[in-house]
């Protein structure tokens, strides 16, 4: 017998399951409809380039390394729903090409194959759908919370798959011809029609095709108005995920001649910060990394986003005239809330589907500051010292070099006076135990034979504080200015000590002309001792734990050199804490933060340092100048008596050197 059966077989007058796929589908194209109207509301933003790029990476995203499987419990679920869904729907079509297009689907092995994956992933989405309740209901994970549609959504796709297995029963069971058995989850439900008649069970065949049918139609045109819509908004936000270094920050252009700046109302914002709004499915995955949230303060980015949904909603009522437009500061988000980012990225690191929360922020941080003069009250000294003496904390530019006292140090003057300039930063420059890593750098880089010189007095701040503050025109000012001073000498190579800087002189000055190597200090130290340009040793050498900084590792995947120079320097790897790489807490003074009061919570730097110093070690390692103050002001207030060393990755190779 070839196998083989008829798509419409037992179910006279058929054609009206056409009336409630249409409405089912009408629904759909409405709801996805009435969400494009609201998201082509907000600004233009181009993210539409670079198509082919895009698209592979969309494609790579869902099908081959998803961010959302770095834990095991939810890789599994989620790999059971996605792929048994997928599977059902591909063969769905198959069944559809068969009976109108002529395809032959529906006989022969191929039908046999079809039968088996399609019971197999039929009971692997149920499977999934189950753990994901279980997880959510009772489980109960801190980061999830519980809405009407987190259980209507599992369960409605676990009545279409499940009424799906009874009509395939019941149709098996009226003739039970023995190739069905590939169609395993069928045919051990047939059992369950044994002993009844041939007219009950083709009975009881056609009620179950219509509400198979029904409730298939039913998921159809709810898709775009429950939980489920991200299965089309996901990927959209993956498609139009910023393809720019992940340390950019959009810039303000032609900003002399803006009326308004940031994003005061929800229409101000990108029509990708509204799909991102459409996109999240709460899953909670940025709250559990974020160190404000984790530190007792009011922001939670998973919150953050969904209030800006409730907000973008608010459109649908809006006329041209915008009239009925709230400010999102104050109204929709609360100013503590704004304020206590610290731009460490984790929120973005582990979104599964590229949400940007960070863009999102500065823009309301540069309407707060540049439209209403509305931030922090200790900013308003941050941001006069950067304007007067071009550094945080109002010292006389006068005094920039005053650290370099003794250290017979060039200035780089004019072109070809040094192949690199050792941009020192602000920490460096007035910090007092930064001073201490940046002399031990020096000492390294003259050990080394590295031919550098420093602006001196010359140098300015690099402006990645105000930035990330929202003063977008003092950060544009900042930088302009060092910029005409680099290309005034023709620098074209740049050291920096500061992850900060680092970030900001690589991903944004580029935006403002500048075109140069940019080079982290772990980066120039980790070559020199390939190169045998310093030798170090490693006797009685100390136990580290080292700490990832921000600035450093999520955003620009330097992982290894420093961890490189710590085995080299010790002769053994460091010590890793729980929350390490791409995982690493924040110190606390990312995105402004360190010139800004702590006042709700706990302190960041004091969770951090906590975490470190239970790894025992003898010596925590950092590789950045604010973490460096950050951990030790934690030590200070949580271990003021500890013999625990926090030093700079400089200091530690300088030590070690023979």
């Amino acid at each position: 017998m070839n196998p083989t059966r008829e798509v419409f077989e037992n179910i006279p007058h058929h054609n009206w399951l056409y009336i409630l796929a249409t409405i089912g589908v009408i629904s759909l194209i409405y709801g996805i409809t009435r969400r494009i109207i609201l998201w082509r509301k907000g600004k233009n933003i181009n993210r539409t380039d670079r198509i082919s790029t895009r698209l592979i990476n969309t494609i790579k995203q869902i099908f081959i390394a998803p961010k959302q499987y770095y834990r095991s419990y939810r890789a599994i679920f989620h790999l059971l729903i996605f792929w048994g869904f997928a599977i059902l729907f591909i063969g769905t079509v198959l069944v559809f090409s068969h009976e109108y297009f002529g395809f032959e689907t529906m006989h022969g092995s191929f039908y046999l194959a079809m039968s088996f994956a399609l019971d197999l992933f039929g009971i692997l989405l149920i499977i999934g759908c189950i753990l994901a309740l279980f997880r959510r209901y009772i489980l109960l994970p801190e980061g999830l919370d519980r809405k009407p549609e987190d259980l209507f959504t599992p369960i409605l796709l676990i009545l279409v798959v499940l009424s799906g297995f009874l009509v395939e029963g019941a149709r098996i069971s009226i003739a039970q011809p023995s190739f069905e058995r590939w169609s395993f989850g069928g045919w051990a439900i047939a059992s369950l029609f044994t002993g009844l008649s041939d007219t009950t069970r083709l009975i009881l065949h056609r009620y179950l095709w219509w509400v198979h049918i029904s409730l298939a139609s039913l998921f159809i045109g709810l898709i775009p108005y429950l939980k489920l819509s991200h299965f089309l908004y996901a990927p959209l936000s993956i498609f139009t995920s910023s393809l720019e270094p992940k340390g950019h920050l959009p810039m303000i252009e032609d900003i002399e001649e803006q009326e308004v700046f940031g994003a005061p109302t929800i229409k101000d914002l990108t029509y990708k910060d509204l799909i991102d709004a459409d996109a999240c499915v709460r899953c909670g995955r940025c709250q559990e990394v974020c160190p404000a949230y984790n530190s007792g303060k009011p922001l939670s980015p998973k919150k953050f986003i969904q209030d800006l949904k409730l907000e973008m909603n608010t459109l649908s009522r809006v006329r041209k005239n915008n009239n009925g437009l709230e400010e999102i500061v104050g109204h929709t988000i609360q100013a503590d809330e704004l304020w206590s980012c610290t731009t460490c990225f984790a929120c973005q690191e582990f979104c599964p589907i590229f949400i940007e929360h960070i863009p999102k922020i500065v823009e309301l941080r540069r309407s707060e500051v540049l439209n209403v003069s509305r931030f922090p009250e200790e900013l308003n000294l941050t941001f006069k010292n950067l304007e007067t003496n071009y550094n945080p904390w109002g010292i006389g530019f006068a005094d920039r070099d005053k650290w370099a006292e003794g250290l017979d140090i060039k200035r780089f003057e004019k072109p070809g006076d040094a192949e690199y300039l050792l941009f020192v930063g602000c920490m460096g420059s007035y910090d007092d135990r930064a001073i201490k890593a940046m002399r031990a750098l020096v000492s390294i880089l003259k050990k080394a034979g590295i031919d550098f010189a420093i602006l001196g007095t010359e140098e300015l701040c690099c402006g990645d504080s105000a930035r990330r503050l929202g003063n977008e025109y003092l950060y544009q000012i900042l930088t302009m200015e060092n910029i005409e001073k680099f290309n005034e000498r023709n620098i074209t190579k740049i050291i920096t000590a500061c992850p900060h800087g680092y970030n900001t002189l690589k991903n944004e000055y580029s935006k403002f002309g500048f075109k140069g190597e940019i080079c982290h200090h772990t980066q120039i130290i980790t070559e020199a001792i390939k190169d045998g340009n310093i030798n170090i040793g490693h006797k009685n050498s100390p136990t580290i734990v080292y700490h990832d900084s921000c600035y450093l590792g999520r955003y620009n995947n330097i992982y290894n050199e420093p961890r490189e120079i710590i085995k080299r320097a010790t002769g053994s790897n460091p010590f890793e804490p729980k929350n390490t790489r791409r995982s690493s807490f924040c110190c606390g003074a990312g995105g402004g933060r360190m010139w800004m009061e702590e006042t709700i919570g706990s302190r960041i730097n004091e969770v951090r340092f906590d975490e470190l110093m239970g790894c025992g070690t003898d010596v925590i390692a950092v590789s950045c100048p604010f973490c460096l103050t950050m951990l030790n002001d934690g030590k200070k207030a949580k271990a003021p008596d500890s013999d625990i060393e926090i030093m700079d990755i400089a200091e530690i190779v300088e030590r070690a050197i023979s």
